[in-house]
């Protein structure tokens, strides 16, 4: 809290009472009728203490001015009013306002967040654009192999080049939705979690209210009170709901986030392994040195995507044989009984799994023994 600010608005308030206390005076010494209410009868202060209390309605309550006090004393009390007022209202924002920022401030980390996994995304991409492109032309190659095993061969590079382009396509349209629906939950998040002008006006009354009730005696005392003042009802709620907000605003945009990375990146390249799996090794153990150079592009192609992952913090899950399985990582595609292993031991896996800082993003598939 600025000291420069709060020392200005007790100046203020010292002489905001003070003008009180002369209007009071006033209003005792004529014998003035204060007008309170319209549908009520004006009193006629007797007390000091009274006619304080009738003017702060008069200046703060649905109340009507009293047309007996002079207009000069109403416009010097009420411009002083005026002027305390909003000093306190600064000094009340400030209860809340911390919360707001950080809601700002919030909006600017999150769309750093989805920008990173975009990008991610856009590397994961360009990693099976360019294996594609990498890969070598086997149909205008010179085989050593009858005419059958080449036709084969060209067939497995050509669907899976066919495949890399649908990859390609997928997930320019995902990421592309992806942004889109994160900037937009984002950018609702931060116009839709201000406090409007009645909820900040409330808030303002309150602490109004409870400066009037309970006015510090001193310098010290005004310190103390906004400290105190963070504890009424309205305040406590408006910053509650703030805190909650940016909670749920980050729960949201992770959800997004491991949604994303799980079934859209993930899945992109967990489908790719299979390419390594099933058609790989055709091209691999082939006598001809142009599919031997195929499956040499697609297993660097790979290592080059598990290396975009570890530079995101995202980490294979690979047990080894004969280790025992985790529910918690590894998903039972098939249980068989076989030699050598006992129950519940792996026996292969058939796609790796990822992890994120601890979190378990895709188990990884495997075999074990029953």
């Amino acid at each position: 809290m600025a000291v420069d600010n709060l020392n200005v608005l007790w100046e203020k308030w010292l002489q905001f009472e003070q003008a009180l206390l002369d209007a009071a005076e006033f209003a005792i010494s004529t014998e003035t009728a204060l007008d309170i209410v319209d549908d009520l009868e004006p009193l006629i202060p007797e007390t000091e203490r009274e006619a304080i209390d009738l003017l702060y309605y008069l200046l703060f309550g649905d109340v009507t001015a009293a047309d007996e006090v002079p207009a000069e004393e109403q416009t010097g009390l009420a411009k002083i009013s005026a002027e305390f007022t909003a000093l306190i209202n600064m000094e009340t924002k400030k209860l809340v306002q911390p919360r707001l920022t950080t809601i700002s401030k919030s909006t600017r980390s999150l769309k750093k967040l989805v920008k990173r996994n975009v990008a991610l995304g856009k590397n994961i991409q360009d990693a099976f654009a360019q294996t594609a492109a990498d890969l070598p032309p086997l149909s205008e190659l010179e085989s050593p192999l009858d005419e059958s095993d080449t036709k084969l061969l060209v067939s497995i590079e050509g669907g899976v080049k066919e495949t890399l382009q649908i990859k390609v396509d997928s997930l320019n349209d995902s990421i592309l939705e992806f942004e889109s629906d994160c900037f937009a939950f984002i950018d609702g998040f931060r116009m839709n979690n201000s406090l409007s002008e009645e909820q900040w006006q409330i808030i303002y009354d309150d602490v109004h209210s409870f400066w009037l009730d309970n006015p510090p005696e001193d310098f010290a005392g005004a310190e103390t009170f906004f400290k105190m003042a963070e504890t009424l009802p309205t305040v406590a709620a408006a910053n509650k709901t703030l805190n909650d907000t940016i909670s749920q605003g980050y729960d949201t945009i992770h959800k997004k986030l491991i949604k994303f990375k799980k079934e859209i990146l993930l899945f992109e390249v967990s489908t790719y392994e299979e390419i390594l799996t099933h058609s790989a090794p055709r091209l691999r153990d082939s006598e001809w040195s142009g599919a031997n150079r195929a499956a040499q592009v697609l297993d660097d192609a790979f290592a080059s995507l598990i290396e975009i992952l570890k530079r995101n913090h995202i980490m294979i899950i690979r047990p080894e044989i004969h280790t025992q399985f985790v529910a918690a990582e590894h998903e039972i595609l098939i249980a068989e009984r076989h030699d050598g292993f006992a129950k519940g031991e792996i026996i292969k896996v058939m796609n790796q799994g990822y992890k994120q800082m601890g979190q378990i993003l895709l188990r990884a598939n495997i075999i074990a023994a029953r």
